[in-house]
């Protein structure tokens, strides 16, 4: 098959693994610079029933933490869905303690703190790479910088609080060991524990970037229109061609995205 114009469209993974395995790196650009919302999770559980599973999800959210003061990693907060599913992937613990939980679920409620990623100028954000095995397979590599830790830190207080004054009887945090909190006077407890790899559990579900847009073709991958920089007849349009991460929920931000760039590809052909 021999296209006239192709649109490239895997999303922030899957995108830029496609381009490299064509052999278009963009002289080393292609996969970096992704972005990933780090998300970290506090569980509650109630007296009464949640039932969190049903109903609209998401339906209830706050961006006061948006904007944190320069030097700061900004989150926002939702209060997700928790049916059998999410609740099992994402909990710490295994075995009694999992069993446990699920038991619970009937009266358990989470609160996720979105971090926005990619707007302090030192953040390099994930990088999408092929892997050395010869089948073209690909790795995400992406490390948190100081200043995500201590949005972690801030964001686990501020939900643990929500969650208390709502009536929860105990929060619990996916760090590895969970820390358990009764009442405010507990929140030190969270100040104590360790907010480093391997001891706390970061979840995502918004990935962004890998091939940035950008009117330079010497630090990005596409133009305004979505055209790759080096190829006329190549475009790119999903939210892998976020320069940064969101302030909200991407969804949107791509269905607009993709309906402006299909405009740009129909008059390519």
């Amino acid at each position: 098959v021999t296209a006239k114009v192709t649109a490239v469209c895997g999303g922030a993974v899957n995108s830029p693994a496609l381009l490299l395995r064509s052999g278009l790196d963009a002289e080393g650009r292609v996969g970096r610079r992704t972005w990933l919302h780090p998300v970290v999770v506090m569980m509650a559980l109630f007296d009464e029933p949640v039932n969190a599973w049903s109903g609209a999800p998401q339906s209830v959210y706050s961006h006061q933490f948006i904007e944190r003061g320069e030097g700061k990693v900004g989150f926002f907060l939702e209060v997700p869905p928790v049916h059998p599913m999410l609740a099992a992937t994402v909990a710490t613990g295994v075995g009694g303690p999992l069993q446990e939980l699920l038991g619970q679920l009937p009266n358990v409620n989470a609160m996720i703190a979105i971090s926005v990623d990619g707007l302090l100028r030192h953040e390099t954000g994930g990088t999408v790479r092929l892997r050395d095995s010869g089948y073209g397979r690909h790795s995400v590599q992406y490390d948190f910088v100081p200043e995500q830790w201590e949005a972690f830190r801030t964001a686990y207080r501020e939900m643990a609080r929500v969650q208390l004054a709502a009536g929860a009887k105990k929060v619990v945090s996916l760090h590895l060991e969970p820390v358990v909190l009764e009442s405010e006077k507990d929140l030190a407890k969270l100040d104590a524990a360790p907010y480093e790899r391997l001891k706390l559990r970061v979840v995502s579900a918004h990935l962004m970037g890998g091939c940035t847009m950008g009117k330079d073709p010497k630090t990005s991958v596409v133009d305004p229109r979505f055209r790759f920089h080096t190829l006329d007849n190549l475009f790119v349009v999903d939210g892998s061609t976020f320069p940064t991460s969101l302030g909200v929920n991407p969804q949107l931000t791509i269905f607009g995205l993709a309906r402006w760039g299909a405009q740009h590809v129909a008059a390519a052909v």
